[in-house]
C-alpha cells in the first residue's frame, strides 16, 4: 500500500501544514509557504508492521513454563533445606544453654544483660515467656526488612520450639549465622564470668555486715 506525501518544490523536503490561513503547507527548511496546487505530490510505500510473532510467542510460553517449574522446585528446596537449617542451628543453641538454663544463672538481670547478643540480622534474647503453660528462658529473633524482628525459636531446659516460618527469610539467617555463633561462643562465657564477679562482690558484702555486726561492742 502507498500513501501521498506533499514535498517542497524548491528543496524536495516533506511539507507540514501552514499556520498562514492563506496557504496550505511550509516548508521549514525554505521558511517559505505554498498552496496546495505548488506542492508536489509523490507517493511513499508504506512500511508494514510485523504481524507474525508465533514463534516468539512460543518461545516466552514455554520459558514461562520453564521458570514456574524452577520456582517451584525451589520452594520445595527451600522448605525442606529450612527445616533441616533452623533444626541445626537451633539444636546447636539449645545444647550450648541447656546447663545455663538448668539453673537459675539465667534470671539474674547481671547475666541477662551480658549475654544479650545482638548481630546485624539476628538476636538471642534472654528473659521469660509463657506459652501454653511452660516458659521459655531464651528466644532467637532474625531482623527482616524495616527493623521487623520474627521470632525462630524458644528455649528451656527441657526443650526447644519453632515459633515462624521463616522460609523466606532462611538464607538471612544462613548468612548471619556465623557472626551470631562467634558472639555466642565470646558472650557467654563473658557473661558468666560477670555474674560470677558480682556474686563475689556479695558474698564479700555480706562478709563485711557479718564482721561488722560480730564486732561491735558497746
Amino acid at each position: 500500500m502507498k500513501k501521498k506525501i506533499y514535498v517542497c518544490p524548491k528543496c524536495g523536503k516533506a511539507l507540514n501544514f501552514s499556520d498562514n490561513p492563506e496557504y496550505t503547507f511550509q516548508c521549514l527548511d525554505c521558511d517559505e509557504d505554498f498552496y496546495e496546487f505548488e506542492a508536489i505530490v509523490k507517493e511513499q510505500e508504506k512500511l508494514e508492521g510485523i504481524k507474525d510473532f508465533t514463534s516468539m510467542v512460543d518461545a516466552a510460553t514455554r520459558i514461562k513454563e520453564i521458570k514456574d517449574q524452577v520456582a517451584e522446585d525451589h520452594t520445595r528446596y527451600i522448605s525442606i533445606k529450612s527445616q533441616d537449617i533452623v533444626g541445626q542451628v537451633c539444636e546447636y543453641i539449645y545444647e550450648t544453654l541447656q546447663s545455663i538454663l538448668n539453673t537459675s544463672i539465667h534470671k539474674s538481670s547481671k547475666f541477662r544483660d551480658s549475654a544479650a547478643i545482638y548481630t546485624s540480622n539476628l538476636r538471642l534474647i534472654f528473659g521469660i515467656w509463657k506459652d501454653n503453660g511452660k516458659e521459655y528462658y531464651a528466644t532467637l529473633y532474625l531482623i527482616g526488612d524495616y527493623s521487623t524482628s520474627y521470632e525462630i525459636a524458644r528455649f528451656n531446659q527441657d526443650e526447644y520450639v519453632l515459633c515462624d516460618n521463616i522460609e523466606r527469610y532462611l538464607i538471612t539467617l544462613v548468612e548471619g549465622w556465623k557472626s551470631l555463633k562467634d558472639s555466642m561462643n565470646r558472650m557467654i562465657p563473658y557473661a558468666i564470668k560477670e555474674y560470677n564477679e558480682y556474686n563475689a562482690k556479695e558474698i564479700a558484702k555480706i562478709q563485711e555486715t557479718k564482721d561488722i555486726i560480730d564486732n561491735f561492742r558497746l
